[in-house]
């Protein structure tokens, strides 16, 4: 809680001079009054950012001038492949990184987060309220901030796309000031203590309560505020998400499992968000590391005590994933081909189940799962997109597809199988 409380205030007086150029010297300024002490406790900060008078619809709309750095400046600024506009002046990066775990050791964890930005990896999935995503996000933010070589300059590279999933679903859990409370709270986690937050995505585990639409409606209120810069969705199916459309929302995104296997998101929901101008958001790209070098030629888990055993429990959801889709024969027979396609263009079969995926209609970002600090070479974003599977390489792997079953009619659409777990 110290650390936090220093780190707040550190970063509030460094925008005092951005502040005055911003918006006047004589204006007053929101948080001339800090003091060392003041913010003590974490409702002690919520409050100060809520009642601040702080303009944030101006902040909002004002150049970028001194927060963002001058043209100049950005040479030695890491910046690869394309990116694609979700939002007015909000662009999002072709790959994003899902904190999954991350070490014990913070030195090993900012080493690790050093990688990723290094080759170009600089936006982040984070879950509001489930540790480490946001507090390890912060602070390397902080960190970049406090570094002499790189500072501000290299901090404004970072995007944080943050998913909320209410456990309450009731009216009251979805006033303004209750829904206001969940953004400050990742704000201070994520070290915005004067920036809107990147995106805000709901998740909804019960359509039968229809309080979804009084959050959609609270975060729309957060973004005309300035709070926000964009709201997505998590998990909705398409009935819903073609519903939250035509009312005119502005929501951009919709996150969704999609494999080279789970093609469910493709059925219909592409096509919609090719109409209404959202974008997928897919996750679960490599099946929890299945779709790798590793589980080639490989014997079935599970079947023999001395058998090979999956790493973790996601690698379970997702071996049933694959039994429901046609087997463990049949993604051998995939593996096969992705590994030839590999061969192909000198990379390794989890590149080329990421390149299937980013090249479908309506996809603008891969999450690819990061335990950070646990794991080191990520794969650069610009080799990735160097990479192009040509019109053989689709074919061979819609091939394999055709003889497996329909996921579709198995779990139903994007996101059924979570809310059938109720």
């Amino acid at each position: 809680l110290t650390q936090a409380v220093v780190a707040a205030q550190t970063f509030m007086a460094t925008q005092q001079t951005a502040l005055r150029l911003r918006h006047g010297a004589n204006r007053r300024e929101p948080f001339s009054g800090v003091r060392k002490g003041l913010l003590r406790t974490r409702s002690d900060r919520r409050a100060y950012i809520m009642n601040s008078t702080f303009d944030q619809a101006s902040w909002q709309n004002t150049p970028d001038s001194v927060i963002q750095p001058e043209e100049e400046d950005q040479q030695d600024v890491p910046h690869f492949g394309e990116s694609q506009e979700l939002a007015k002046g909000f662009e999002i990066r072709p790959i994003v990184n899902g904190i999954l775990h991350a070490s014990q050791e913070q030195k090993r964890n900012f080493k690790s987060l050093d990688q990723l930005f290094n080759v170009g990896r600089t936006t982040f999935d984070l879950a509001a309220g489930y540790p480490p995503g946001e507090e390890l996000y912060g602070s390397y933010a902080m960190h970049l901030r406090r570094d002499k070589q790189r500072g501000e300059r290299h901090a404004a590279r970072l995007q944080a796309l943050t998913r909320w999933g209410p456990k309450d679903l009731g009216p009251w859990a979805f006033t303004r000031r209750a829904v206001e409370e969940v953004v400050v709270e990742s704000q201070m986690l994520q070290s915005h203590m004067l920036e809107p937050l990147d995106m805000m995505q709901l998740h909804w585990r019960d359509y039968s309560q229809r309080t979804h639409w009084d959050a959609l409606h609270r975060l729309c209120d957060m973004r005309e505020l300035g709070r926000i810069r964009s709201v997505g969705l998590c998990n909705f199916d398409t009935e819903h998400l073609d519903q939250i459309a035509d009312r005119g929302l502005g929501v951009v995104s919709n996150q969704v499992l999609m494999s080279v296997v789970d093609r469910r998101a493709l059925r219909f929901m592409a096509d919609v968000c090719l109409e209404t101008n959202t974008k997928l958001l897919a996750y679960g790209v490599l099946m929890g590391g299945l779709l790798s070098e590793r589980w080639l030629g490989v014997g079935e888990p599970g079947l023999h005590h001395r058998g090979p055993q999956l790493d973790h429990t996601s690698q379970q959801q997702y071996k049933d994933v694959i039994d429901a889709w046609g087997g463990w024969v049949l993604f051998q027979r995939l593996l096969k081909v992705c590994k030839q396609i590999a061969d192909k263009h000198d990379v390794t079969i989890a590149m080329v189940a990421e390149r299937w995926v980013l090249q479908q209609r309506a996809v603008a970002s891969a999450v690819m799962g990061t335990r950070v600090g646990m794991s080191e070479h990520p794969v650069s974003t610009e080799i990735l997109l160097s990479v192009e599977l040509d019109a053989a390489d689709l074919g061979m792997l819609d091939e394999i597809h055709d003889e497996s079953i329909s996921l579709f009619d198995v779990f139903g659409d994007c996101g059924d199988e979570l809310r059938r777990r109720l």
